[in-house]
């Protein structure tokens, strides 16, 4: 039984330690669990150096007010390299690629990015003792309301390059058929130019009901946090949970416990006891509904999820949920769920969507803040096509700004292979967003559009056309503006 509370990291905040180059913090997560497992040195790994080269144009390189465009050519050179390793006591997977991107005229929006995902994990003993390492560098959106590039291959001044990583030795043992206990300590740090840099210290624990349990089912789980930076962050999370499923149909749920909050940047801190009580039903093997009333955070709300899965490869999920935290620990948590799929590509294990370090519908915040979060996505395979659709609504209170922000909005993909070798991809999206202080109020619109076709031009030679518009409406006319950009490019495997 998966446990009716979730750990959730909190706020947490840390000391600004200047803008130098941390690559290294990457590296020594890569090396924690290299160095534990010796055996692995001699295995195989699997390693994809490969590099891309486009040339595009775009209307607007300084993303300005429209009268104020300024047209340019950008080139954009990108070598990576993909790293790869299975072994029974070590796996391995990395993804690092630079990005230089220069402009012809406005050579001052010139820059050089480097992404890198890193996930891993070392086995000591078997079943019992593990150490994950993993890390990111992404570049997040600074305020989700100033201009931001609708292409890749652009540059943009509202990007910031965050840097996560996470280092988490664990313990498992199985208590017979009683019960299976796991404890995890959890080592993170995040740096990025516009928030302070954050450094988060996690103990979780649990306990939960063995073969021994057929109807009820029991868990216990309890998490202690502390953050050092500019302000003193902790919090406590104990609780207990049981589950009877009365059939194969439906089941009923509940939980207690106590929760401690301490942020200054709150208005209320919670502090108290904390439950839920709630349901689920499976009226097919395809479909699971489950509602869940809440009593945390000092109020009492309903959360809940769905999903249906049209066949081995579509299915349908939505889910509404509650939570309080800031940017770094948004970054931190979705860390902890980095992992790689049966097709190479990074995605978040708890959605199996493509990963994303945060979120793109707000801009970075410091402070503590809570977000109510709605999402509904579509993922259909039939063919040669392959649909993706996603649909959202979410709000962030800032206690410390008195500000409410609201999102709502959607995007739609279609990819179509047109012929072996040739793959055509059509995106769609809209996003609303307000802006609302004591003292102002500030809406926007934004809706763009992207097409592209990759060729295969032979096994390791691809041949990419794309075309990418956006424009985004504002309350204030410095929000707004315009873009298209026409890019053709190579990506060379070796």
């Amino acid at each position: 039984m998966s446990a009716r509370w979730r750990v959730l990291p909190l706020p947490t905040i840390g000391r600004r330690e200047g803008g130098h180059f941390r690559h290294r913090l990457a590296l020594a997560a890569f090396a924690a669990c290299h160095l534990c497992s010796g055996s692995a040195v001699a295995q195989e790994w699997l390693i994809q150096p490969s590099v891309s080269a486009f040339e595009s144009f775009t209307s607007n390189a300084g993303l300005d007010p429209p009268g104020e465009e300024k047209a340019d050519f950008v080139t954009t050179i990108s070598p990576s390299l993909d790293i790869h390793r299975e072994a029974p006591r070590l796996t391995v997977d990395v993804n690092y690629a630079l990005e230089a991107i220069g402009y012809a005229r406005e050579q001052e929006f010139s820059e050089i990015r480097n992404r890198l995902n890193l996930d891993s994990r070392a086995t000591f003993v078997p079943e019992m003792v593990f150490l994950d390492a993993n890390a990111t560098i992404d570049q997040q959106p600074e305020d989700s309301g100033r201009p931001s590039s609708g292409s890749q291959l652009t540059a943009s001044t509202n990007l910031d390059t965050v840097y996560t990583y996470r280092i988490s030795p664990s313990l498992n043992n199985h208590l017979g058929t009683f019960a299976d206990s796991g404890l995890t300590y959890a080592f993170s740090q995040i740096y990025s130019d516009d928030l302070p840099d954050t450094t988060i210290h996690t103990v979780e624990g649990s306990l939960i009901s063995g073969s021994r349990f057929t109807r009820l089912l029991w868990a216990l789980n309890a998490d202690a946090q502390e953050a050092s930076g500019s302000r003193d962050i902790s919090s406590v999370f104990v609780a207990a949970s049981a589950e009877y499923p009365f059939n194969r149909t439906f089941s009923l749920f509940a939980s207690a416990g106590y929760e401690q909050i301490s942020d200054p940047s709150l208005d209320d801190e919670p502090d108290g006891p904390i439950g839920s009580a709630g349901v689920r039903l499976s009226p097919g093997p395809r479909s699971i509904l489950e509602v869940v009333y809440n009593h945390r955070f000092d109020s009492d709300f309903v959360t809940g999820s769905a999903s249906y899965l049209i066949d081995s490869n579509s299915r349908i999920q939505a889910g509404y949920t509650e939570r309080i935290e800031t940017s770094q620990t948004t970054f931190a948590e979705n860390l902890g769920f980095l992992r790689r799929d049966e097709f190479g590509n990074f995605i978040d294990s708890r959605t199996d969507r493509l990963f994303r370090l945060g979120d793109d519908n707000f801009g970075l915040e410091d402070n503590a803040f809570r977000l109510r979060a709605f999402n509904l996505a579509l993922h259909h395979v039939r063919g040669r096509n392959i649909w993706d659709a996603v649909a959202y609504h979410e709000r962030r209170e800032i206690d410390a700004l008195d500000e409410i922000d609201t999102a709502y909005g959607g995007s739609a993909n279609w990819q179509h292979e047109m012929w072996p070798g040739s793959t055509f991809n059509l995106t769609v999206r809209y996003r609303h967003e307000t802006f609302d202080t004591s003292s102002e109020r500030e809406d926007q619109d934004l809706i763009g559009a992207g097409a592209s076709i990759v060729q295969d031009l032979n096994e390791t030679l691809d041949g990419v056309l794309g075309v990418n518009f956006t424009r985004q409406f504002a309350d204030d006319s410095e929000d707004e503006f315009t873009e298209a950009v026409v890019s053709v490019g190579l990506v060379k495997r070796f």
